[in-house]
């Protein structure tokens, strides 16, 4: 299963505990590929990591609805997420 899809069945802590560990997996796997991880460094991520949650909507990574204003494990999943990439 992609992260991506992971994303979306998350529901409790101990899934986002399990997506953190897929997601460090990820990065050791393609933080040289800058077309999956383009913030390698842990200053760039959480620049990425803030940019994108300010730049959330109501939309999740995939275009899906999501509920920005209602914290939730996934949603914490898709910041991460977006903080890979988003500058």
């Amino acid at each position: 299963m992609e992260l991506e899809e992971f994303i979306r069945t998350i529901k409790t802590k101990e899934d986002f505990a399990y997506f953190v560990e897929l997601l460090k997996k990820d990065y050791n796997k393609n933080k040289d590929d800058i077309n999956q991880w383009e913030n390698i460094t842990l200053e760039q991520f959480l620049n990425g990591l803030s940019n994108y949650t300010h730049s959330l909507k109501e939309k999740d990574t995939d275009g899906r609805p999501l509920k920005a204003h209602e914290p939730s494990w996934s949603l914490f999943a898709d910041l991460l997420m977006g903080a890979t990439v988003y500058e």
